[in-house]
């Protein structure tokens, strides 16, 4: 007997679900939010109840994008063109608002003393400047060994014209033990662009290693003939590829092969995307969206997002106030399994109480009449929804749009009264709230998608 299982490893939530061999019955299905239960763990306890000879485990990731976000990965030696260390500073976003007398940028995912210089060069053309020698790789050898450095990122000028020299490096650092990152390989056409990619994923490379390894050592401590394969950016490869420099970006092409002919958004855990075709884009508007006090005396959503950790308000830790908070509150949210028991139902208080601070204006006038924090609520819902079902209508879809993810069927009815009459949102009940995992098995069509429910 032979068992097929998909595991989707978001930022803050991991989702299993197996199949029958023939992949038209979901025989399994769990979620967990971990930060409260490491993966291995998660598995551990969800893999057990499995009977099957055969496991083919098919897995997409988002702890690449989880690492570089929070600054949970480690800093890699970051290899350049010689009269270019600094280059990649100068080419960060600035994060400091606009007009200030003085700008700062976004800090590097390396340190300045962890960026080396090398004499090699190619031109622009393609022709080689100046030669590599192995002299220079072995001194960056001996160095990276004193650091105590176990990722290199190697990112030289016009290595996309001509890669030689980056992959001869990569080869010579890799005999020596280094894990490598080239940025010829990423396919990133805006050179800027190539080397921060090349040194994030470098960056987040350690942690999703350290992943790899929990799953490799649970498989090996469970019973039956296990296959894993991973997806990539570039579509379902074998176990080998596994590496942040590939898996960044997987779980959005396992979404995207699920939308080959239909509009697909996804309103995840996570995060909510569009996808359809060749199209994958990230939302603007998400579940963690953070609202924040604006120039007139009212809340706003902005570009924000918080994420789960320490969580949303209604989870009874954080202080921040997102969009899941005003949803809790307006009593919208629907079971799902492994976020409901999260929920602390004594955070309506505090939500309210927020709501209130942020709504009011200062002013000399006592006679103004305090805010109505619950009426503050529906309009930030109102708002919410609004944003999205706007989204949804710049697609130029006209008849119908499939939803899915843990919270459609809390945003079905919402969007419903926001979009025409003569536009239906299908989903299915039984697979689109559960879509990830099932995308990532590969065991739908889009037609099963929508043989649920209709609005």
């Amino acid at each position: 007997m032979s068992c097929r299982l998909g595991l989707s490893i978001g930022e803050s939530f991991a989702e299993l679900q197996s199949f029958s061999a023939d992949g038209s019955k979901s025989v399994f299905q769990s979620r967990w939010y971990l930060p409260k239960k490491a993966l291995a763990d998660g598995l551990r306890e969800a893999l057990k109840s499995l009977e099957a000879d055969e496991f083919e485990l098919r897995v997409a990731t988002r702890t690449a994008e989880r690492a570089i976000s929070r600054g949970l990965g480690k800093s890699p030696a970051l290899l350049v063109t010689s009269g270019f260390e600094r280059w990649l500073e100068l080419q960060q976003p600035l994060t400091s608002p606009l007009f200030s007398p003085k700008g700062t940028r976004a800090p590097l995912k390396a340190p300045s003393d962890f960026i080396f210089p090398i004499s090699a060069r190619v031109g622009a053309d393609g022709s080689e400047v100046a030669p590599l020698t192995t002299e220079d790789l072995e001194f960056l050898a001996a160095k990276f060994e004193l650091m105590k450095v176990k990722v290199v990122a190697i990112a030289l000028l016009n290595a996309t014209k001509n890669p030689e020299h980056e992959n001869r490096a990569a080869s010579y650092l890799r005999d020596k033990g280094f894990r490598v990152v080239t940025s010829h390989s990423l396919n990133v056409s805006r050179e800027a662009d190539r080397w921060r990619e090349t040194l994030e994923v470098a960056y987040a490379e350690s942690t999703v290693s350290e992943e790899r390894t929990q799953i490799d050592e649970m498989i090996a401590a469970l019973p039956g003939t296990w296959t894993p394969k991973i997806w990539t950016r570039e579509g379902l490869k074998d176990w080998s590829s596994f590496e942040a420099s590939q898996t960044r970006g997987g779980l959005e092409r396992a979404l995207q092969a699920q939308a080959s002919s239909t509009l697909i958004f996804h309103f995840g855990l996570d995060h909510f995307g569009l996808f359809h075709g060749d199209r994958a884009e990230t939302l603007a508007s998400g579940a963690t969206q953070l609202v924040r006090h604006g120039l007139w005396p009212f809340p706003h959503f902005s570009e924000e997002n918080s994420g789960y950790e320490p969580g949303p308000m209604l989870f009874g830790k954080s202080h921040q106030l997102a969009a899941v908070d005003i949803l809790h509150l307006g009593e919208r949210l629907q079971e799902v399994e492994g976020f409901t028991p999260l929920i602390s139902e004594k955070s309506r208080a505090r939500i309210l109480e927020t709501l209130f601070t942020l709504a009011k204006a200062p002013t000399n006038d006592d006679r103004r009449r305090p805010p109505d924090a619950r009426e503050i609520a529906r309009d930030l819902e109102q708002a919410f929804v609004e944003r999205i079902a706007s989204e949804i209508l710049m697609t130029g879809e006209k008849k119908s749009v499939t939803i899915t993810g843990a919270f459609a069927p809390s945003l079905q009815p919402l969007l419903k009264s926001r979009l025409p009459k003569t536009m239906k949102i299908e989903f299915s009940k039984e697979r689109a709230p559960w879509f990830e995992s099932a995308a990532i098995a590969d065991t739908i069509a889009t037609s099963n998608l929508k043989s649920g429910a209709k609005a």
